[in-house]
């Protein structure tokens, strides 16, 4: 997709280049002088230290998006998790069944509350 919008804009300015091109020789000029001149954009290479120049700015402004992903991420991640103990407060149970939920398979014992601790068996 990007190599099309290149392409439309590369399109576009040489319609505008072609455009001004024409009135601009006949206005300095005087007279069309020089007719059927047509502008074509071809690739253009910029100088080394240009180029690297551009190459540093696109990859400072890829980690800036990037950061400001991860911001919007943990924020998202912040407001489900208040919205999730909202209504953990609101409703005790599905929280307890939240735990449940969570425990690892095969348990054999679960002690809520229990601040002595539990010896499971060991296999």
């Amino acid at each position: 997709m990007p190599q099309q919008g290149n392409n439309a804009n590369i399109a576009k300015i040489q319609g505008a280049v072609n455009t001004s091109l024409a009135e601009d020789l006949k206005s300095t000029l005087g007279a069309d002088y020089l007719t059927g001149i047509h502008f074509n954009l071809s690739r253009v290479t910029l100088p080394s230290e240009v180029q690297e120049a551009v190459n540093q700015a696109q990859a400072a402004f890829a980690k800036v998006t990037e950061a400001q992903a991860k911001v919007a991420q943990a924020r998202a991640e912040a407001d489900a998790n208040k919205a999730r103990q909202d209504g953990y407060t609101k409703c005790p149970t599905c929280a307890e069944i939240e735990k449940l939920k969570a425990l690892p398979q095969g348990i054999t014992v679960y002690a809520p509350g229990n601040t002595g601790g539990v010896a499971l068996p060991t296999k």
